[in-house]
Order: C-alpha cells, then structure tokens, then sequence
C-alpha cells in the first residue's frame, strides 16, 4: 500500500507539471496526458503551460526527489526517450540542483558531531552550500584543531530511505511494462540510476 501511495503521488506531482509528455512514446493517444490529468485529480501548475516540456519535467523530477534527479539525468543522454531540447533542459540536472535550507544542513552536522554548535568544531564554515546534488550538498570549512580546509557533505534530509524506495519502485514499475514500451527502460533505470544506490 506504501509503494501505490507513491506511485500515485509521482503520477500526480507528474501531471500537475504537465509532464507525460513522454507517454505518447509509448504509443498511447495524444490526449492520454490530459485524460490521466483528470482522473488524478491533479490540475496543472500555473504557469505550466507556458514552459517549455524539457523545463516540465526538469520542475517535476527535482521536486520528486534524488531518485528522480538521477532518472533526469540518465535520460538527459537518452534522444531515443526524449527530444534534443527536453535533453539540454534534463542537463541542468547535473550541475544545478537546488540546495536544500542551510539551516537544516547545520542541524546535521551538529548532531552527527555531538556539538551544540558548529563553531565547536570549525572555526569558519560556509553559510550556503558552494556545491548542491541530487543526494546532498557541500560546504567548505576550516578545521579548529589545526586550521585544516574540509569540505563538509551533507546529506539531503530523509534521503536514503526515500531513495531506496523510489528505486525499488521504478526498477519494478520499467521491469512489468518492458514488452509494452519501444525503449528499454529497465535497463535505463537498473543500470544507470541504479549506480545511484546507497
């Protein structure tokens, strides 16, 4: 029931961007996305019609989560799945994803340190992420005990079960319909998002 709850949620949180697009790949009517739209009860997001399809789907996958980041940028090299404009747009995907709030990264790091402040441990350390992923962000640091430079990764919030699902979820959901698609999609999602597993 866990698993159907997020299947639904991503049809949802797809539709609502407008991006199915990729559907009519798959042979199904044009008006299928529209027709799904409506049965999940999943109105469009203002403004979604006037972006362009490859910046649909980059909004929706990022708002998705890590799975999701690393899907779009699996299929940012894929012109079999999607169009040479939809793919420049995925690409952002892998070198600007936005950063999650620094003040919920501070309050990692303190708790794996066993510090009540930061300051306990570095002497200077960014206030905002100089690097972001799709699984967290980094920030540089200066070491108390000895004035070393670190860089400090953190991981996003809630991550690892998340993913671990959502990986689940789209190896089994591209493994049942592999006969009814022109693309196989398993191996896109077992062998390149699947290197994403921690």
């Amino acid at each position: 029931l866990r698993h159907f709850r997020r299947i639904l949620s991503v049809a949802r949180t797809l539709a609502r961007h407008d991006a199915l697009f990729p559907l009519e790949r798959t042979g199904l009517p044009r008006a299928a996305p529209s027709l799904i739209r409506l049965f999940l009860f999943a109105p469009r997001n203002s403004g979604a019609a006037s972006r362009r399809p490859g910046e649909r789907i980059t909004a929706a996958l990022t708002e998705l989560g890590p799975a999701f980041v690393k899907l779009g940028q699996a299929l940012s090299i894929r012109p079999d799945i999607l169009s040479p404009q939809a793919m420049v747009q995925l690409q952002q995907l892998c070198d600007k994803v936005p950063p999650f709030d620094s003040a919920v990264a501070m309050a990692t790091i303190r708790e794996e340190l066993g510090v009540a402040d930061v300051s306990e441990v570095f002497s200077a350390i960014t206030t905002e992420p100089v690097a972001a992923a799709s699984l967290g962000q980094v920030y540089r640091a200066t070491l108390r005990d000895g004035g070393a430079e670190v860089a400090v990764k953190v991981q996003r919030p809630n991550c690892e079960p998340k993913l671990r699902g959502d990986i689940a979820n789209l190896k089994s959901f591209s493994k049942k319909l592999a006969s009814a698609l022109p693309v196989d999609y398993y191996t896109v999602f077992c062998e390149q998002i699947g290197r994403a597993h921690v």
